[in-house]
């Protein structure tokens, strides 16, 4: 999972095994061709994004928009169709990719990516048919790393973190791997020390990459925070994706999943009043 952004931890064994994945290849969005790219010049190269604006926003009718960073093992093309319901509630989707993943040129570091975050988020501000108080970030795994940090630097309306670890020398160690080899540090546990909006964890109890108890210590330092927890569920298998719905049981936990977001956006007026779920029935 952290091979591209922490070699270190790539070197473990037990990591390998636990975020084994096939290559794939990148491609462009699916569909109607709703999702826009951005490019975003970086000195070596280009990275990019891709946003789709929700089909309930205009520019005379502002709608939420949700940044979503996806995990160390991931590609923004993994998502794309993922990210449904955020549209279906009316928020438009922001996807960032991370430079050196895909065909985004650079490499990847803490700071570098963080800065590029930010410079999509300033971008997206300026986005008519978004506003502005209402912008949300949902990191997973890493990407929680990613979305915590940036929002230190670009305040969000609320922050939603799946499946993230306290810091990476905090996951290092875990899984024996001397914190000294790290070049990044991605300290969850000092950015929400200093984040003031509403933050929803959400961590599977049989996670071995991340154990719950990440989530348990983020839970307790963050006082508006809350913590969803799914009984059984590890790592690659945290629910949210759109390959869930094809088994009864992870169709269960994805439909949880997403009322949990749903809930947890409408309780902080991020939603419209009055905004329902609208999810498949699960199973």
């Amino acid at each position: 999972m952290y091979r591209k952004f922490f070699p270190a931890l790539a070197t473990s064994n037990r990591l390998r095994t636990l975020t084994q994945r096939p290559p794939i290849q990148p491609d462009t969005p699916p569909g109607t061709g709703a999702w826009e790219r951005w490019n975003l010049y970086i000195g070596s190269g280009w990275t990019h994004a891709w946003f789709h604006p929700a089909p309930t926003a205009a520019p005379g009718h502002p709608g939420p928009a949700v940044i979503f960073g996806h995990g160390g093992w991931d590609l923004v093309e993994d998502w794309f169709d993922s990210l449904d319901p955020y549209l279906n509630w009316g928020i438009s989707v922001l996807l960032p990719e991370y430079r050196g993943y895909g065909k985004a040129a650079g490499r990847p570091t803490e700071t570098a990516v963080i800065a590029d975050l930010a410079r999509f988020r300033d971008r997206l501000e300026k986005r008519p048919e978004v506003d502005t108080s209402r912008i949300v970030y949902h990191g997973r795994s890493a990407g929680g790393g990613m979305m915590a940090g940036l929002a230190t630097r670009r305040p969000p309306a609320a922050l939603i973190l799946q499946s993230t670890f306290t810091s990476l020398p905090d996951l290092a160690r875990h899984h024996f791997v001397p914190a000294a080899l790290l070049r990044d540090r991605l300290d969850n546990v000092a950015a929400l020390r200093q984040i003031t909006c509403p933050c929803l964890i959400v961590h599977g109890t049989a996670d071995r990459l991340v154990p719950v108890e990440h989530a348990q210590r983020l839970h307790a330092i963050s006082p508006h925070s809350r913590l969803v927890t799914f009984e059984g569920v590890g790592h690659n298998d945290s629910p949210g994706r759109q390959t869930d719905l094809d088994d009864p049981v992870k169709a269960q936990r994805w439909h949880e999943f997403w009322e949990t977001v749903h809930g947890f956006l409408a309780s902080n007026r991020i939603l419209e009043t009055g905004s329902t779920s609208s999810l498949p029935h699960a199973g």
